[in-house]
């Protein structure tokens, strides 16, 4: 069932100050910057063998506000890659593993996604992702 990992987020006070740091210390340019009001984040992605995802909160209530609040900055959820998301998720369910959300929900790029939640994981968030059907043909993990 686990594939690659697709991406490691990292939550962030400051977005811009991040981006600096990361770009200098790893040498990686950010390939796609992206508000989600609906999470109330703002994020970048900065590729290499995986994606780098940084992520500032934009509202007090949001879930990376208060993972900050109670943990600080830091590693904040692995995405894997599944090649099949609904017989992931499936399988899973049948393991009494927790998700955030019932259906999988799209993700940029084509994709769809979910999440383990960090109950069921010793505390961590574990993204599910199923690469878009034109990834899965070609073997390509783009952004």
């Amino acid at each position: 069932m686990i594939g690659k990992i697709y991406r490691i987020g990292i939550a962030v006070n400051k977005l811009d100050e991040a981006i600096r740091r990361f770009s200098k210390v790893f040498d990686l340019s950010v390939a796609e910057r992206r508000v989600n009001e609906a999470q109330a984040v703002e994020w970048a992605w900065l590729p290499s063998d995986v994606i780098v995802e940084l992520i500032q909160a934009t509202a007090p209530e949001s879930k990376v506000s208060q993972f900050l609040k109670k943990r600080g900055e830091g590693l904040f959820l692995i995405g894997i890659e599944v090649s099949d998301l609904e017989a992931a998720m499936k399988e899973l369910k049948e393991r009494n593993v927790e998700l955030v959300f019932d259906a999988p929900r799209p993700f940029p790029g084509g994709r769809k996604h979910n999440f383990i939640h960090p109950k069921s994981l010793h505390g961590v968030l574990v993204e599910l992702v199923e690469p878009a059907r034109s990834e899965q043909s070609s073997g390509t993990n783009q952004v």
